[in-house]
C-alpha cells in the first residue's frame, strides 16, 4: 500500500532493485479469521463467497498487472492444511453465482467456539493421534501418519471421505462423527499449481515448507514432476 493506505498499482519500480518475490498464496481461510470453512490455498476463486475473491490466480495477475514481471515471482505452495469444526454431520453446497455448475461443499460457516483463536495459533497441543500441533493446523506428513489419508493420498481413513473441490482444485477430508474438515494441499492439487506457475511464466515455486511432506517426498516429487 501506499502513504495514502491505498493499494499501488504500478510496482515496476520494485521489481527493479528485487531479485525475486514470493507469492503466499496461502492461509486465504483459516479457523482463526473468519466465519467459512474455505480451502487454504484455492487454485481459482470460482466458487468463493463474494467478500473473499482471493486465489493463485488472482494473485499472479494481481501482481503481473502492476507491471513486476512474472519471471521476478515465485508461487509459494503450502504442505500444510487446517482442520475445522463443523455445526452439522453432513456438509451444506454452497453457491454463491447461481450457476448449477458452480457449487462447492467449501465455504459453510463452522462452529467458532471450537476454533482457537489468533493468539493461540503457536500454542502445541496433542493431536488425535498423539502428535503435536497448533489444534487447527496439520502438516500433510501428519494426515497420513495419524491414518486419515492413505499413504498414496488417494482415500481419506478412520471415518474420514477424501473429497475433491473443483472449483478451487483443492482437496479436503470431512469425517461426519466427529464434524471435523480438513483443507490441505496434495500432490495433486500443488503438481497443478506448479503447471500453472510453468505456464505463467513464473520463475518457479516455493513450498512452506518441506518439513511438511512424508518421508517418501511425495509432495515435492509432484512439484519437481511438473517443473
Amino acid at each position: 500500500m501506499g502513504p495514502d493506505g491505498k493499494y499501488l498499482t504500478d510496482h515496476k519500480a520494485y521489481a527493479e532493485v528485487l531479485d525475486f518475490i514470493t507469492i503466499m498464496a496461502y492461509d486465504l481461510y483459516s479457523p482463526s479469521s473468519g466465519e467459512l470453512a474455505g480451502p487454504n490455498a484455492p487454485m481459482f476463486d470460482t466458487c468463493n463467497d463474494p467478500e473473499v475473491k482471493f486465489s493463485v490466480d488472482q494473485a499472479i495477475k494481481t501482481w503481473t498487472s502492476t507491471g513486476f514481471p512474472a519471471a521476478q515471482i515465485l508461487l509459494g505452495l503450502p504442505a500444510y492444511g487446517y482442520k475445522y469444526t463443523m455445526p452439522n454431520s453432513e456438509l451444506t453446497p454452497t453457491n454463491f453465482s447461481g450457476q448449477s455448475n458452480l457449487t462447492s461443499l467449501f465455504f459453510s460457516k463452522f462452529d467458532k467456539s471450537a476454533a482457537p483463536a489468533p493468539t493461540e495459533s503457536s500454542t502445541a497441543g496433542p493431536t488425535t493421534c498423539g502428535g503435536e500441533e497448533d489444534g487447527h493446523t496439520w502438516l500433510y506428513k501428519d494426515l497420513v501418519a495419524c491414518g486419515m489419508l492413505s499413504a498414496d493420498g488417494s482415500q481419506g481413513l478412520k471415518g474420514f471421505t477424501r473429497h475433491y473441490d473443483h472449483c478451487s482444485r483443492t482437496p479436503f477430508l470431512f469425517d461426519p462423527s466427529s464434524k471435523t474438515f480438513i483443507s490441505y494441499d496434495d500432490p495433486r492439487s500443488l503438481a497443478r499449481k506448479t503447471k500453472f506457475a510453468k505456464s505463467s511464466g513464473l520463475a518457479g515455486v516455493n513450498v512452506f515448507d518441506a518439513t511438511g511432506d512424508t518421508q517418501e517426498r511425495v509432495l515435492i516429487k509432484a512439484i519437481k514432476s511438473s517443473l
